[in-house]
């Protein structure tokens, strides 16, 4: 913390932060202190701007004409997990938002995807096709959402074991729209579903809810991303 506070616009490197357990999270939640030791850290494979706002909130913004893929990795030695986010997409910015299935290779992360389709294992909503694309099936259209009228507000979700976790997504007045899924580091693909945002524009992050409770003490399966 004291390292952050001595220039906030520099990562605390990996190797400074504590390894994250049950006592010392449930401590630092309770002084309000998780967004300080453990930051947001979304991955991508195009290059774009990430910016820290106010404590525990997020700017990302991506290049003009540029539509930018991220995730947000489970380092289980230098990270907890997400149970819930809050992304805003600023008026006129699109994209796609919500729990997305990516399995671990060892490679940079890259997309492809416009998510404009139904994907296995994974929870999306399209801001700009107004739509929720389930594991299976579109679970819901036409939403009550208007991007260049006004910024879009979408909460998602966890909850339950990882073998049956509910994840869901919330905008504004619509229904909570969600789907069971599984999210098992321990498969022998090493398959997670991670928080995933893709958008143009600008949009912030915030509210981050970590899953305390559910720490991995160490795991050969656990993502393999590069640490800082």
């Amino acid at each position: 913390l004291r390292m952050r506070m001595n220039n906030q616009l520099k990562r605390v490197p990996n190797v400074h932060r504590p390894k994250p357990s049950y006592k010392l999270c449930t401590m630092l939640e309770y002084y309000n202190l998780l967004p300080g030791v453990y930051p947001q850290k979304w991955v991508g494979g195009e290059p774009f701007v990430c910016e820290e706002i106010a404590y525990g909130t997020m700017t990302l913004s991506a290049n003009d004409n540029e539509v930018v893929s991220v995730v947000h990795p489970y380092l289980y030695i230098f990270t907890p997990e997400i149970l819930e986010f809050t992304v805003e997409f600023d008026k006129g910015s699109s994209g796609a938002v919500g729990w997305f299935s990516l399995q671990d290779k060892g490679e940079d992360i890259e997309f492809s995807n416009t998510f404009t389709s139904v994907l296995s294992n994974s929870l999306i909503l399209n801001i700009a096709e107004r739509t929720v694309f389930g594991p299976n099936e579109i679970l819901e259209q036409n939403m009550r959402i208007d991007h260049n009228e006004s910024t879009t507000k979408v909460v998602c979700r966890r909850s339950g074991s990882p073998t049956q976790r509910e994840f869901s997504i919330e905008v504004g007045d619509n229904a909570k729209v969600a789907a069971t899924m599984v999210d098992k580091h321990t498969t022998t693909n090493g398959c997670r579903v991670l928080p995933m945002i893709q958008f143009s524009g600008k949009v912030t992050v915030s509210a981050i809810k970590y899953a305390t409770d559910e720490l991995c003490t160490g795991s050969k399966n656990a993502y393999n991303f590069e640490s800082e």
